[in-house]
């Protein structure tokens, strides 16, 4: 079940994925200061999440090898 050993689950990810917590972080922290989120200048906090998250890896079958070195 999802939410066996969720503490457990948390801080593996939190030790394996740092750079996510890091994007998400200068992402929001860019949110907090700017008034609009469509302006141009918060785009460049978008792309960066979108590229760090690389959500084609993370979803579907593909993620479980694409980055696995032995495969």
């Amino acid at each position: 079940m999802i939410l066996s050993n969720a503490n457990e689950k948390i801080n593996r990810y939190n030790q394996l994925c740092v750079h996510y917590n890091l994007v998400a972080d200068g992402v929001y922290k860019a949110r907090s200061s700017r008034n609009d989120l469509f302006s141009i200048d918060y785009l460049p906090y978008i792309v960066a999440a979108f590229i760090s998250f690389d959500l084609g890896r993370m979803m579907g079958e593909g993620r479980k090898t694409k980055y696995d070195i032995n495969k």
